[in-house]
């Protein structure tokens, strides 16, 4: 019987590798790091100790480097009993067309010798360890970075959990670790293979025994500590567990429970039981290996930053230097959507065909067009750049593009509308901006999905008919286009690319977009601009420049991994951002200017949004509030232009927000109910050289009172300032004080 089930083992484990590793061949993943002269190399047998097993294989990319070249570390099964490093060459031909910048590793390892009693557990672990940590200190030698993963199946899932969790807390830490099929808790392992009624059940319980050398009562302690679930910390590195329902050799019930113990310890992780499959999982080999692609390349090489995208963060902060100074912006949309004048989701929300959707193509004629009115009015309000609907979600372009008809030209108007709005935002000094949508309704190539105003309902059929669309044809097209974009109308200085939903079956995320290729296309084209965070590159500290909340106020300056970052709040007049004719819920002018100056307050830019009419003209409504703000922004542009969120040694007085300009140590003062006569500011106290208000620069007086007098005198805290007030509000939307520091 023992005999029968080691040559079971070594089928059943080899046949796993070639499943798992053999994926497909389409290329997703660009070069990274400083590209070297170095070819590419396959080192074999390379010694890390005495034993003739103690050998690796290493597979080194072309053009590596000690900096960005990440390492993944694959383990073979065998029960610890059969197998050798050698088991995965296949799978990693496979892998090196998916990663052409990772190195692969393929470990050897002592093998248990049942009838000679001889390098029982944990042999094995001392030998993974001992193996990745040779080749790790020796980085320099085979031109690798110290970012790598472990990989198993079987038992050699078992080793690489057990790496990870128990012996990568040290000098070299995996950055993620994938388990397939391999048990996780070998104190119960036999309990849980009793649950199981099969034929090999005694046998399975016999080899765990054999491997360790005897029985759990007898061991008691090296099971406890050769099973990784004991050394999941909330410092554990991601995870990535595959696993059979039907597995005789592996129960579910080992993955299930490490499952529950990452997750009461916070570890990201992935866990996937796949239905009615057996240990070799032959049954579900692509869904295996796309689970296996996607989370090497978010877990392991996107954290390493691709050398075109490479910069210091002082060279990020002087590329945003000119955004995080002029703080506000225009925001429009535009399209034939006006036309309905219903939201510009009007397709979707309605779920208009597209054939009668092309009534809105057919009555496009925006008669009244005239972009230097629309640059006067953006100017006047105080914006100092722009960003434009180039291409809407409906597909409607408002360029002479070529890879579409579906563009202004071919409507009644005949006129590209991009070329003289350039030129005359640009004329107003005013910074140009291209809004671009990644998804697009018209397009026959786009995948049916489930916001898709004309996809079918039910999800299969939209499965079926997505057979018939081309994804990859799709990224040629959004790639055309952005280089039309980039290329013909001179410097663009911010991109909003909108947006990704890649949650659910049929969401549209990175993958979809290829989108790091767009990204790089786009750097490569106009290295400065900036770029906003909805390409679904959130897992990159690389692929966005900023988070832009949508339609809501942020409680405090946002954050990422603990951080600040850069932030763009978009935000409408209304709730539409289309132009819609019967929307009433319009924000007043003193909402908008409180919007501002709160987004300001708290460190980050608001992009206000505009949504012209079809003929071409800015709403009645839209130009009172324009000319609101123009107002306010006249006298008080200083306490935006500049600022940002005040030190914390400055408290907020009492119905107000602060900004601040470290450029010229100013802080200002934006009064939201005026008080009568004083306004009192905690802990001010030997920090106020001078005081006026900004409106008409009329000094305001100031002073600390700490003596106690009759019941009419009015005192301050020991550090505090009393700012004396005019009895009456300045005539401005919100009055603003400013103060010169010392």
């Amino acid at each position: 019987m023992k005999n029968t089930f080691v040559k079971i083992l070594r089928v059943a484990f080899a046949t796993i590798f070639f499943l798992i590793f053999s994926v497909g061949s389409s290329p997703i993943y660009a070069k990274h790091g400083q590209a070297t002269s170095e070819p590419a190399v396959e080192l074999k047998d390379q010694s890390y100790g005495s034993h003739e097993k103690q050998k690796f294989d290493i597979y080194l990319p072309a053009g590596r480097s000690t900096e960005s070249t990440p390492v993944v570390f694959m383990i073979h099964g065998g029960g610890w009993v059969a197998g050798n490093k050698s088991s995965a060459d296949g799978g990693i031909k496979s892998l090196q067309k998916m990663f052409p910048q990772v190195a692969f590793v393929t470990i050897g390892y002592r093998l248990v010798e049942i009838k000679a009693m001889t390098h029982h557990f944990p042999t094995q672990e001392e030998d993974v360890k001992a193996c990745i940590e040779y080749v790790l200190n020796n980085r320099a030698k085979y031109g690798i970075s110290e970012k790598f993963a472990t990989y198993g199946v079987s038992a050699g899932a078992h080793l690489a959990l057990l790496y990870a969790y128990k012996h990568g807390v040290g000098s070299y830490k995996p950055a993620s670790v994938i388990s397939v099929v391999g048990p996780a808790n070998l104190s119960k392992i036999n309990e849980h293979l009793m649950m199981y009624e099969h034929a090999d059940r005694d046998s399975y319980c016999k080899l765990f025994t054999d491997v360790l050398g005897g029985t759990v009562e007898e061991k008691s302690e090296l099971y406890y500590t050769s099973s990784p679930i004991n050394y999941v910390t909330p410092n554990s590195p991601p995870t990535l567990m595959l696993y059979a329902e039907k597995d005789l050799i592996v129960p579910w019930k080992q993955p299930e429970e490490l499952d529950a113990k990452l997750t009461a310890c916070g570890v990201k992780h992935t866990y996937r039981l796949y239905a009615g499959q057996e240990h070799n999982m032959k049954g579900v080999k692509e869904e295996a290996d796309n689970e296996i692609v996607a989370f090497l390349k978010e877990n392991l090489v996107a954290q390493i930053t691709p050398s075109w995208a490479k910069e210091t963060q002082e060279q990020k902060e002087k590329r945003m230097a000119w955004w995080t100074h002029d703080r506000f912006g225009m925001f429009i949309h535009w399209g034939i959507y006006a036309v309905p004048g219903r939201h510009e989701w009007v397709k979707q929300r309605e779920k208009i065909s597209d054939a009668d959707y092309q009534k809105y193509f057919e009555h496009f004629d925006p008669d009244l067009y005239n972009p230097k009115e629309w640059a006067a009015k953006a100017k006047a309000a105080g914006m100092k750049y722009v960003v434009l609907t180039s291409k809407h979600h409906d597909g409607f372009c408002l360029w002479d593009t070529k890879y579409t008809d579906f563009k202004v030209t071919n409507t009644p108007y005949q006129k590209d509308l991009l070329k003289p709005f350039v030129d005359a935002f640009r004329a107003e000094g005013i910074r140009i901006g291209f809004y671009y949508s990644l998804i697009d309704w018209h397009h026959p190539d786009f995948p049916y999905d489930r916001i898709h105003p004309n996809g079918p309902s039910d999800p299969q059929e939209r499965k079926d008919a997505n057979e018939k669309r081309d994804i990859k044809k799709y990224q040629k097209y959004l790639k055309d286009q952005l280089t039309e974009l980039l290329t013909q109308f001179g410097r663009i200085d911010e991109l909003f690319l909108d947006f990704s939903y890649p949650s659910g079956d049929d969401g549209k995320g990175r993958q979809d977009w290829d989108a790091e290729e767009l990204l790089k296309l786009i750097r490569k084209l106009q290295p400065h601009i900036l770029v906003d965070n909805r390409l679904d590159m959130n897992h990159t500290n690389w692929g966005w420049d900023f988070v832009t909340p949508e339609q809501f106020m942020p409680t405090e300056w946002p954050t990422v991994s603990g951080q600040r970052v850069p932030w763009e709040t978009c935000q409408t007049f209304s709730g539409s951002w289309g132009y819609y004719r019967d929307e009433y819920t319009w924000k007043s002018v003193h909402q908008l200017v409180v919007m501002l100056i709160e987004v300001v307050s708290k460190g980050g830019n608001l992009l206000l949004n505009v949504g012209p009419t079809a003929r071409g003209t800015f709403d009645d409504r839209a130009n009172e509030r324009l000319e609101g703000i123009a107002n306010w922004m006249k006298f008080h542009s200083r306490s935006i232009y500049g600022c940002t969120q005040v030190p914390e040694e400055f408290s907020v007085p009492q119905n107000c927000l602060m900004t601040y300009n470290p450029a010229n140590n100013r802080l200002y003062i934006h009064v939201l109910e005026w008080p009568f006569r004083s306004l009192h500011l905690p802990g001010f106290k030997d920090k106020i050289k001078y005081a006026q208000l900004l409106n008409d620069a009329s000094e305001i007086k100031f002073r600390t009172a700490t003596q106690q007098g009759s019941h009419n005198t009015e005192t301050s805290g020991t550090n505090d300032v009393i700012l004396t007030l005019p009895v009456e509000r300045p005539n401005v939307e919100v009055p603003v004080i400013e103060l010169f520091l010392n």
